[in-house]
Formats: structure tokens, C-alpha cells, sequence
């Protein structure tokens, strides 16, 4: 029997996406490794996404509300986060 868990962020409000990381990673940039790296988003801190845009690398990155840049696949977005409008860069 399989069990999911799930952590909930307590801030997310209605239409928004919120990214939150189960250990610290790297922030960035720009959307790909090939930016450089802005700090790291702390274990257990969320964050408001309020971009998107696929990189280089064909992966799926979110705009912080820092305007710097994590991985889709390294952190947790809950929330309305199909319809985070995406950035041109």
C-alpha cells in the first residue's frame, strides 16, 4: 500500500504558486545552470513563483519573487502554478 505525503505551504493564496525545497538549492540568474548562482533557497523556506521559462537544458525553471531562478525539479510548487505566466528570455 503506497502512502503520499505532502508538505502544504500555509501562504498560498488563491491563483498563486508557491516553491518550497526539502534541502538548500541553488538559486540562479537566469533560467539554467549557465547563470550564475545567486544563493541557495533554504530547506523548508517558501517561495512565490512569478515566472517560468524552459532552459537550456529543457527543464522547466521558476522566477522567484527575487527575480532569481531554481529548477522545477529540485523543489515542491503547489498552488496555480499552470498559470504562472512565462518570461521570454
Amino acid at each position: 500500500r503506497d502512502i503520499w505525503a505532502y508538505q502544504i505551504p500555509s501562504t498560498v493564496a488563491a491563483g498563486e504558486c508557491v516553491v518550497s525545497a526539502g534541502r538548500a538549492v541553488n538559486k540562479r540568474t537566469g533560467p539554467g545552470t549557465n547563470f550564475d548562482q545567486a544563493g541557495q533557497l533554504p530547506a523548508g523556506t517558501e517561495a512565490t513563483v512569478i515566472g517560468q521559462a524552459t532552459g537550456a537544458d529543457g527543464q522547466t525553471w521558476w522566477q522567484l519573487e527575487d527575480e532569481n531562478w531554481v529548477r522545477e525539479d529540485v523543489v515542491d510548487a503547489v498552488g496555480d502554478c499552470a498559470s504562472v505566466p512565462i518570461v521570454k528570455r
